[in-house]
């Protein structure tokens, strides 16, 4: 019904429509992509991610006195796609398959290494105002819609290409194009993220070169950091 729902309100105020207080009820968004990632450039689903990353937990302030009220209005970003077969989900948290190793921050990891790197590399680049839409009407509106936003659109297009960053990493570092692929940048532009977690153990090919990557692309903004560097031999 989403192609109707710019007609339920004349006013053209988005949050009064279904699809909206719908979203408002969720606990997170499943964004899910064939090989062309297709979803990646329509505007409902751009609306959707806008949503999702205006409010994760990635962002919270930690200084706040009520922990819970906080994680209640948080909503999660998963993204999924098929993979020679099988289902490769990026995370935001572990999930139960994870805890099956001693490292559930590993297990995720090295769970999401295999997520299609021409898919990661689309990520690494997306620019929310480039979304199509059936109806030019609906992405007009969408726009302006995230334009009024605290975050703005730009703010939105650094936190989507962070998860991609952060999902490749390790990856990268296998291949020895982290620099090639900016994820540094990347993620030092993701300026309003307060938490951080990476895995790099047993990622024997982690070299001092690598640690430095990693440390310019720290925000500064972070007030939680874990990293994990057991068995890196060559640091």
């Amino acid at each position: 019904r989403q192609h109707s729902l710019v007609g339920e309100v004349g006013s053209n105020i988005l949050e009064s429509t279904s699809f909206y207080k719908a979203m408002k009820k969720a606990k997170g968004v499943l964004l899910v992509l064939d090989e062309a990632a297709t979803a990646l450039e329509r505007i409902w689903c751009a609306f959707e991610e806008f949503q999702a990353v205006t409010m994760s937990g990635a962002y919270r302030k930690h200084d706040q006195k009520d922990e819970e009220e906080c994680e209640d209005t948080t909503m999660l970003l998963d993204i999924v796609v098929s993979h020679d077969g099988d289902p490769v989900v990026l995370t935001e948290g572990h999930v139960d398959h994870d805890d099956i190793d001693h490292k559930v921050t590993l297990s995720k990891a090295s769970r999401e290494e295999r997520f299609p790197m021409s898919i990661i590399q689309r990520g690494l680049t997306l620019k929310l105002a480039n979304a199509k839409a059936s109806k030019p009407e609906d992405k007009a509106l969408i726009l302006r819609w995230m334009e009024a936003k605290d975050i703005g659109m730009d703010e939105a297009n650094h936190r989507l290409r962070a998860i991609f960053a952060i999902a490749s990493w390790r990856k990268c570092v296998m291949e020895k194009n982290v620099a090639e692929m900016k994820l540094h940048e990347i993620l030092a532009n993701d300026e309003k993220r307060t938490i951080l977690k990476f895995d790099f153990s047993y990622l024997f090919q982690f070299e001092d070169c690598d640690a430095w990557y990693f440390a310019q692309g720290i925000p500064k903004s972070l007030q939680i950091l874990e990293v994990s560097f057991e068995w890196c031999t060559q640091l």
